[in-house]
C-alpha cells in the first residue's frame, strides 16, 4: 500500500496538520484490520464519547478565573482549598476533535466555562454575586496533546513494514543508482574526441539530416518566391483612361458704381 510509504513521510513533516495524518491513519489501520488503533485513531480525529475513557494526556490543569460586570476577569485563589477540591475545579477533560484542539493552540489563552451545576456551586461559594466562573489555559497545553498524538502516530506507523508492491519504488529522500548493461551503448564518454569517435555514426547522421530539413526548406521558399516574381512580370498592364480637361472658369470684371450726389432746387 502506497499510503503507508507516504503516512511515514509525512509524519515527520511539522507543517502537515495532525488531524490530515489522523484520515490517512484511519484508512491505514481499517486496510489493516487493526481495530485498536482503529478505534484510537478515530477518537482522536472525531472526539471522544461522554462514556469512552480519554488518554491521559487530555486532561489539563488550568488557571481558576471569574469575571463580573466591574471587575472583569479575577483569579479566583485556591489556597485555602483541599487538593482534592483545587484539582476538581482546575482541570479540565477535553474530548472534542483534533482540529478543535489544533485551533486552541494557535490561540495564547483559551478559556473553558463550567458545567451548569458546577457553575451554580461556584457562583455560591463566591458569595453568589452575578459572576462567570471559568478556567484558563495557555495554547502551549494545546500544543502538547497535538505533538503526543502526532509521536504516538510515529511509532505506529513505523512499525508497520512496507508492502511489498512499494519496496521497489523510489522515495523523494532516496539516491537512485542507476546501473547500465555491459551491451547497452554508451554515450557519455570523457573526451569530445571519444565521443566523435566512437559516437559518429548517430552524430553525423543526426546533423546531416537536420542539414537537409533546412536546405529543403530553403528551396521552398526560393521557389515561392521565384513564382511570384515571374507571375507579378506576367501580368499586362492595365490601360489608361484618357483624362478629361476640367474646364476653366473666365473671370468677370467687377464693375463698380460711383452713386451720384443729389441735385438741390432752388
Amino acid at each position: 500500500m502506497a499510503l503507508i510509504t507516504e503516512l511515514k513521510r509525512e509524519v515527520l513533516d511539522a507543517a502537515i496538520p495532525v488531524s490530515t495524518l489522523l484520515r490517512k491513519a484511519l484508512i491505514v489501520a481499517k486496510e489493516l484490520g487493526d481495530e485498536e488503533n482503529e478505534r484510537w485513531i478515530s477518537a482522536e480525529l472525531k472526539g471522544y464519547a461522554q462514556d469512552e475513557d480519554i488518554p491521559d494526556y487530555r486532561e489539563l490543569t488550568g488557571r481558576p478565573v471569574v469575571r463580573d460586570h466591574y471587575t472583569g476577569w479575577q483569579y479566583v485563589y485556591t489556597q485555602n482549598l483541599t487538593p482534592e477540591m483545587a484539582h476538581q475545579i482546575s482541570s479540565f477533560n477535553f474530548r472534542s476533535s483534533m482540529a478543535e484542539l489544533e485551533a486552541n493552540a494557535s490561540q495564547d489563552f483559551v478559556g473553558i466555562t463550567y458545567h451548569p451545576e458546577m457553575e451554580r456551586r461556584l457562583i455560591q461559594a463566591l458569595g453568589g454575586q452575578p459572576c462567570v466562573p471559568a478556567i484558563h489555559f495557555s495554547g502551549i497545553q494545546f500544543r502538547r496533546i497535538v505533538d503526543m498524538v502526532r509521536d504516538r502516530l510515529t511509532e505506529w506507523i513505523t512499525n508497520i513494514p512496507d508492502p511489498p508492491d512499494a519496496a521497489g519504488l523510489p522515495r523523494g529522500d532516496m539516491v537512485v543508482e542507476v546501473v547500465q548493461e555491459a551491451n547497452q551503448p554508451r554515450y557519455a564518454p570523457a573526451s569530445l574526441r571519444g565521443f566523435l569517435g566512437k559516437n559518429k555514426d548517430w552524430v553525423f547522421q543526426g546533423i546531416g539530416t537536420e542539414i537537409l530539413k533546412w536546405v529543403g526548406r530553403l528551396l521552398v521558399l526560393l521557389l515561392v518566391f521565384a513564382v511570384g516574381y515571374f507571375w507579378s512580370k506576367k501580368e499586362p498592364s492595365s490601360p489608361r483612361t484618357p483624362t478629361t480637361p476640367s474646364p476653366t472658369a473666365t473671370p468677370i470684371p467687377s464693375v463698380t458704381s460711383t452713386p451720384t450726389p443729389p441735385t438741390s432746387k432752388s
